[in-house]
């Protein structure tokens, strides 16, 4: 379904009290997923109080016609700049070091 959401040009989600991804983790992938919203320019997130990540473990996320990125009590949701080279290591388990939830660039 995400491959059909090229043309989204805005999003916005709210009131969602149990929501803790936007996007689910599909366990038959065994590739690092690829997304690409090419026309967003509105991302609008409210009132997501369990919200941690846009899409649980390793991806690559690009949408580059935002503008806006409207967040508001979404408290278990953190953004900062990501260093990937950091989150290569497994965790205790063997599960893969989680991203952070909403990667972005130094400009």
């Amino acid at each position: 379904m995400i491959g059909s959401l090229k043309q989204l040009q805005h999003l916005e989600v709210r009131f969602c009290e149990d929501l803790q991804e936007i996007i689910s983790v599909n366990r038959a992938d065994e590739v690092i997923p690829y997304f690409v919203f090419p026309q967003l320019t509105t991302l609008k997130l409210q009132d997501l109080p369990k919200l941690r990540c846009l899409y649980p473990g390793m991806h690559t996320l690009e949408w580059p016609a935002l503008e806006i990125l409207s967040m508001h009590r979404c408290d278990k949701l953190k953004i900062f700049t990501a260093d990937l080279s950091q989150n290569n290591e497994n965790d205790q388990l063997g599960i893969p070091a989680q991203q952070p939830p909403l990667p972005l660039e130094k400009v």
